[in-house]
């Protein structure tokens, strides 16, 4: 499990995408993935990260071999993932903390 950041993305946007990772609740938050496309977290658009843009937390399985589960944090509504989390695992009943604490680590601003 990794997470990186896109390389074309402000230090002022990366802040707020901190921001809001740092304000998701991992505990009410619902985690879930699509198979080949992206399917929103339920619960973490009450991390406001106290700006105009709204970001929104995705995940998605890729059907490559072996399958790789794939989180972004992007402009809600968008893919143009800021951050990436990327795994091999998935686990239904582990919090939301792991991916949210390696995609804050990620962001060095």
């Amino acid at each position: 499990m990794s997470a990186h950041v896109n390389k074309n993305v402000s230090k002022k946007v990366l802040k707020q995408v901190k921001k809001y990772l740092e304000n998701i609740d991992p505990e009410k938050v619902e985690k879930g993935h699509g198979m080949g496309k992206y399917t929103a977290w339920h619960g973490d658009s009450k991390a406001k990260s106290g700006t105009d843009i709204t970001f929104q937390t995705m995940s998605m399985l890729t059907s490559g071999k072996p399958p790789t589960y794939i989180t972004i944090v992007a402009p809600k509504g968008r893919t143009e993932a800021h951050v990436t989390y990327e795994s091999s695992t998935w686990s239904t009943s582990e919090s939301a903390k792991p991916i949210i604490d390696e995609m804050i680590k990620a962001i060095k601003v």
